[in-house]
C-alpha cells in the first residue's frame, strides 16, 4: 500500500467517524461522543482516528482500512452501540434534522417513547 492510499483512507474513514458522531450530537441528547484524529491530537498515532465515550475508546488505524472505508461506519456504530448508554439520551428537543440510525437505536431501548 502507498502513502497516497493510506492518506486518502484516512481522510474518508474521519468523514465517516465524524458524520457519525455529528448525527448522533443532532439526535439525541446524553452521553458524550468525541472523537479526534492524529491530524488534531498529536498522542494518536498517524493517520489514526479515536472515539470515545463513556471511558472507552476506539481507535481506527487508516492503514487497517485501505480498500474497506465502506465498512468503518458500520463497524463503529456497532462499537458505539456497545458503549453508550442509550437509556441516558433524550432526543434532541426542536432538532430540524434527526439520524434515522440513531432514532432507530434509541427507539428500541426506549420503545414507549
Amino acid at each position: 500500500m502507498t502513502v497516497d492510499e493510506v492518506y486518502l483512507t484516512h481522510q474518508a474513514v474521519q468523514q465517516h467517524v465524524a458524520g457519525l458522531v455529528i448525527r448522533y450530537g443532532i439526535t439525541l441528547e446524553g452521553p458524550e461522543v468525541e472523537f479526534a484524529h492524529s491530524d488534531m491530537d498529536g498522542s494518536l498515532p498517524a493517520y489514526s482516528v479515536r472515539v470515545r465515550t463513556g471511558g472507552h475508546e476506539l481507535v481506527l488505524r487508516s492503514e487497517e482500512w485501505v480498500g474497506r472505508t465502506d465498512e468503518v461506519e458500520a463497524r463503529v456504530f456497532g462499537w458505539l452501540l456497545a458503549h453508550v448508554d442509550l437509556h441516558a439520551a433524550k432526543l434532541q428537543t426542536g432538532s430540524k434534522r434527526i439520524a434515522p440510525e440513531w432514532l432507530r437505536a434509541w427507539q428500541r431501548v426506549h420503545p414507549d417513547g
